[in-house]
């Protein structure tokens, strides 16, 4: 075994020293007695590394939430004995005791919250401090805590609200497959669209091919979807650049028409039965 073993004194369950008589399984009250080896560069084990890096992750979120219950504006007087008379002579505190200990716990460690743990794991006065400000508990005794901690507080009230007693939502019980069922929503002003899309307004894949080419049309952007990249065009862009090509296209047939007949002008007699 690694001589470097976790300074929290974390244990190994089911792991016991040759010289342990009390093992659990045996009917003894020992579930572990053999020391957690320490992670590589750490002075701490991987699962106090793994909590305590959790911890440190959430701690702003876990702020902001304590921070919200201790709102004055919404604070009711809770320092009161059992009973609702209080035994104190002074009128009571706007807010709760347990939310001011517990954000000045937190807001002690406000340049902690987005270090790179692993850049000060190896570090002993570090890891002790963070140590008993993230992990450690405090119990109640009699309503008071000894000291808070971010564990404490992840315990107490988490990062969300909780409501007790609130069952737990279900789908089936809210949702109508016919009233709830979901339908596109129209998208206000000039529409992107896909290449199938654009393909059933430009006639063909090789007529929208052939605008591309010929930079008729611009490609609005290209997205990846499914893992394909597909090029993605305006509507209203498609719509104009296929009236615009149809009236050109219109234009020029009408103009053959013209110099052909100037060019030969009797030629509509030419196949008529009663010509001369």
């Amino acid at each position: 075994m690694d001589d470097r073993v976790c300074i929290r004194g974390c244990k190994q369950r089911g792991v016991h020293f040759a010289a342990c008589d009390g093992r659990g399984d045996d009917g003894g009250t020992c579930w572990g007695c053999a020391p957690r080896e320490c992670r590589d560069g750490s002075l701490i084990c991987d699962r106090c590394f793994g909590r305590m890096r959790a911890l440190l992750a959430d701690g702003p979120d876990l702020l902001a939430r304590v921070r919200s219950l201790a709102d004055p504006m919404k604070a009711t007087p809770t320092d009161k004995a059992p009973g609702g008379r209080s035994s104190s002579v002074e009128p009571p505190a706007p807010v709760d005791a347990d939310y001011l200990d517990a954000i000045t716990a937190l807001e002690q460690l406000d340049s902690w919250w987005y270090v790179t743990l692993s850049e000060y794991s190896n570090d002993h006065d570090v890891i002790t401090w963070l140590g008993a400000v993230v992990l450690d508990v405090h119990p109640e005794v009699e309503g008071e805590r000894q000291a808070w901690s971010v564990a404490d507080a992840m315990a107490k009230w988490g990062v969300e609200r909780r409501t007790k007693g609130e069952p737990a939502w279900s789908p089936e019980d809210h949702l109508d497959p016919v009233r709830d069922q979901a339908v596109p929503i129209p998208e206000w002003g000039d529409p992107i669209v896909g290449w199938a899309d654009a393909v059933r307004i430009a006639g063909s894949d090789s007529t929208l091919r052939r605008w591309i080419k010929r930079e008729e049309i611009e490609v609005a952007g290209t997205f990846v979807i499914a893992g394909i990249r597909t090029r993605m065009f305006r509507r209203n862009e498609l719509l104009a650049t296929r009236e615009r090509l149809s009236e050109k296209q219109m234009s020029g047939l009408v103009q053959n028409q013209t110099e052909s007949e100037q060019r030969h002008p009797g030629a509509e007699d030419l196949g008529s039965p009663h010509g001369s």
